[in-house]
């Protein structure tokens, strides 16, 4: 019996890995501001298209916008929260 093997092409973005807990087991929150500017989104969009990719997971960790560099990011790009 031959088995098939498929995948969907897929992205993984993270939008900010700034959070607000500490959460014992996460490798993947940081506790600095961080937060991925409009371009470098649009940027990775458009590879992803390019790609042909059919799946986008978007991450972020909790509640960034309770950074006071996020927020001022925010701030400087005219939105007035994270959401």
């Amino acid at each position: 019996m031959r088995r098939r093997v498929t995948f969907s092409r897929n992205l993984t973005l993270s939008l900010s890995r700034t959070c607000r807990c500490y959460c014992k087991y996460c490798a993947f929150a940081t506790h600095r501001t961080h937060l991925h500017a409009p371009g470098e989104v649009l940027a990775l969009l458009d590879g992803a298209a390019k790609r042909q990719v059919k799946e986008l997971l978007v991450l972020t960790g909790e509640r960034p916008d309770v950074d006071a560099g996020v927020r001022a990011r925010l701030a400087e790009d005219g939105h007035e929260d994270f959401v």
